[in-house]
């Protein structure tokens, strides 16, 4: 079975900046986010993830699908489904790391998201819809 995954892109209204995480073992920025436990739907994955990597308490009424991504990532010689979710959050919010997991998070302007992307889609994904409200599917990797 593929793994499912989601993100949450936290966005500033004002300033039009995500919030960005740095994980100890990736070698690249990316949003919140991580693998759907046994019967956990991708919307809570990506509440869920947020709360535990940088402490956001995202309410489920205010998170709206963004995009969806297809990854095959050759590393790992698997594919992946990924679900890209966002939420309101101001850039003043008070953040608490994962310490066993995340060495940094910072808020990243659009054009810093789509050159971080790389050949991941999420931070681009963010990127367009924070710049024109677009939802996206996305395939990388194929």
């Amino acid at each position: 079975m593929k793994p499912i995954g989601a993100g949450l892109a936290c966005f500033d209204d004002k300033s039009r900046k995500a919030l960005i995480v740095k994980s100890g073992y990736k070698d690249h920025w990316s949003l919140p986010g991580g693998v759907c436990d046994e019967n956990e739907s991708p919307k809570s994955t990506a509440m869920r993830e947020a709360f535990e990597e940088v402490g956001i308490n995202a309410r489920s009424e205010n998170v709206s699908l963004i995009g969806v991504e297809y990854n095959y990532i050759s590393r790992a010689e698997h594919d992946r489904i990924y679900f890209v979710f966002a939420t309101s959050l101001s850039e003043s919010s008070r953040l608490t790391l994962q310490s066993d997991e995340i060495d940094q998070a910072r808020w990243a302007s659009i054009d810093e998201l789509r050159e971080l992307s790389s050949n991941f889609g999420v931070l681009k994904i963010a990127a367009d819809w924070i710049e024109n409200g677009t939802v996206q599917y996305a395939d990388f990797g194929v």
